[in-house]
């Protein structure tokens, strides 16, 4: 087991390599993401890698507060009420957490198609939440 400071780094470089895996592929038109099954399950894995990355960072954060989440949901919840990040991600965090969900236990079918809309819809919120969530580990790691 690494230190917190090496752990959030891989945290940081797997959510950074699935940002670019994702730019990539919609950057490719959704008919050739939808045909191609390889990108299709690249996208959806970049997805579920980004999304339970900003989630183990945000935990992290949470409770290096002495707060204590019950739910994935509970810990996006705690960083809103505490004004650590703002209301404009309430939104995009609650489809964050329905889609990994969604992606992690298969309760509900999500295609390329859905998967490949949700990505190009929120890239730059993503990406602009996951320096937040950087900054906000790095304070509580200094």
């Amino acid at each position: 087991m690494g230190t917190v400071s090496s752990i959030l780094r891989m945290k940081y470089k797997i959510i950074e390599e699935s940002l670019s895996v994702m730019e990539e592929i919609v950057n490719k038109s959704i008919d050739d993401v939808v045909i191609d099954a390889k990108l299709g399950y690249a996208l959806k894995g970049a997805l579920l890698f980004f999304i339970q990355g900003l989630l183990d960072i945000a935990n992290y954060v949470v409770v290096s507060r002495d707060m204590t989440p019950t739910s994935y949901r509970d810990i996006f919840g705690m960083l809103l009420n505490a004004k650590m990040i703002g209301g404009e991600f309430l939104g995009l965090l609650n489809e964050i957490v329905v889609m990994r969900n969604k992606l992690l236990f298969a309760y509900d079918t999500v295609d390329v198609k859905s998967a490949y809309e949700f990505v190009l819809r929120n890239l730059a919120a993503m990406r602009e939440l996951y320096h937040k969530l950087v900054r906000l580990g790095g304070e509580v790691g200094a």
